[in-house]
């Protein structure tokens, strides 16, 4: 009978120990709900938390039933907005380095040429007939007629046959010079008309001078030994029957 109580006792102290263990497991399990309940209401809240604009900190309040309560997102940037009015504000404004405008640099007219005024008596001259081989000179004068020195640069002929000079000095205003021709008529014959170019500063563009005239043609000579028939006396012829 010993036998029996005591494997009953022990039996019995076998239940209540897993009654036990059972017991104290489900209290374990009430408090993991609890704080699954309380760490998802926690992640709820966090998820509709939106991220503070420009690296702002959230502002904190009070705690409600262990969960940290936090300011709604139009709250958050409002104050953010007048967080960044107000440090705009403060900063001292900086000046622009404005690049100085570069000046157009005006081209510098380029000064016009003065002329003077050249005025000539006469632009041609006729010669009238000479014989080949006779030399003209002839003057072609002219006049400054203007308030600015006259300065003749070039005067060119068209044949070799003329050979034109003129002054290498200014000529004053009001003053007169000339410019000299020779014209010599070796090898020429008939009508004749060479020309003088003269370019000067007394006019734009250049002025050219004419020689005209006619050359006849040398007499031929009569050669010395030739006999004139003409001057030949004739000598008288005797008669007949003396």
């Amino acid at each position: 009978m010993l036998f029996y109580r005591m494997r009953f006792l022990h039996q019995f102290i076998h239940v209540l120990t897993l009654a036990f263990l059972l017991l104290h497991t489900s209290c374990k399990s009430d408090n993991i709900v609890t704080a699954t309940d309380n760490s998802s209401k926690v992640i709820q809240n966090s998820s509709q938390e939106t991220p503070p604009v420009n690296g702002s900190v959230k502002e904190k309040t009070t705690w409600e039933g262990g969960v940290e309560k936090i300011d709604s997102v139009e709250d958050l940037m409002t104050k953010e907005v007048k967080k960044e009015e107000t440090i705009a504000l403060e900063k001292p404004k900086k000046a622009k380095n404005k690049k100085p405008a570069k000046k157009k640099s005006k081209k510098k007219a380029k000064p016009k040429k003065q002329f003077s005024k050249i005025v000539f008596e006469e632009l041609e001259y006729d010669f009238g007939k000479i014989t080949e081989g006779d030399t003209i000179a002839h003057k072609f004068i002219f006049k400054n007629d203007s308030k600015i020195p006259l300065e003749i640069t070039s005067a060119d002929a068209t044949c070799g046959c003329t050979r034109p000079s003129f002054p290498f000095i200014a000529i004053e205003p009001g003053e007169e010079g000339y410019i000299g021709v020779q014209y010599i008529s070796i090898n020429k014959e008939g009508n004749q008309k060479p020309e003088i170019t003269v370019q000067s500063n007394g006019s734009p563009q250049p002025i050219t001078l004419y020689l005209t005239g006619y050359v006849e043609p040398k007499p031929k000579k009569e050669d010395e030994n030739a006999v004139n028939l003409d001057s030949i006396i004739p000598e008288k012829l005797p008669k007949k029957g003396n």
